[in-house]
């Protein structure tokens, strides 16, 4: 059930990929957080762009999700990281493990750590160890770095595995998201 839910946002936030934010963005244009990524290994590149949390329930399942999403460059569809954790609370200021997605199904989702992914135009990565340190943990804003390793592969060659280190600092601001089967609960805090 807990990849059920980890599949349900990964569909809704490709969803909004490929929709954008536009007007539906309800923290206004002039303040949709910020983030940097480098992405090292088997791909080899510097992200930046928007960024965004939230909590809210996904087929009866409670998650907290952190979005980070680049800006849409020659039509093509921008790129997006985003962590997820089980349960509607926010995390406090800390640090938190990032857990490994493949073994979620045998050893369970522990509540106390995120899983992290990485989408690209063909690409798609998942976690497979590191941290997340949450610096500030407020209704309005969220922010930290990170650091994982991860693997996963690419559309063009779907036979090899691509490894890779993705690394970042984010500062994430929060709203009242409404997508399909997505409710918005307000977020308390720890």
């Amino acid at each position: 059930m807990k990849r059920y839910l980890v599949h349900s946002i990964t569909f809704l936030i490709i969803a909004v990929l490929m929709t954008g934010c536009g007007d539906g963005d309800p923290t206004g244009p002039e303040n949709e957080g910020s983030f940097s990524v480098s992405i090292t290994g088997d791909i080899n590149k510097n992200i930046t762009g928007s960024a965004w949390f939230w909590s809210g329930t996904v087929e009866g399942e409670e998650g907290f999700v952190i979005w980070l999403s680049s800006e849409l460059q020659n039509n093509e569809t921008g790129e997006s990281l985003w962590f997820a954790r089980e349960g509607a609370t926010r995390p406090g200021s800390g640090t938190y493990v990032i857990g490994n997605f493949d073994s979620v199904d045998e050893d369970e989702w522990n509540p106390q750590h995120f899983f992290a992914w990485y989408v690209g135009t063909g690409t798609y990565i998942w976690s497979e160890s590191g941290s997340i340190t949450v610096t500030v943990s407020s209704s309005n804003r969220f922010a930290g770095s990170f650091q994982y390793t991860g693997v996963g592969y690419s559309s063009q060659d779907w036979e090899s595995e691509l490894e890779v280190t993705i690394s970042g600092d984010f500062d994430a601001v929060g709203g009242d998201f409404q997508f399909p089967d997505f409710k918005y609960m307000e977020v308390p805090s720890n």
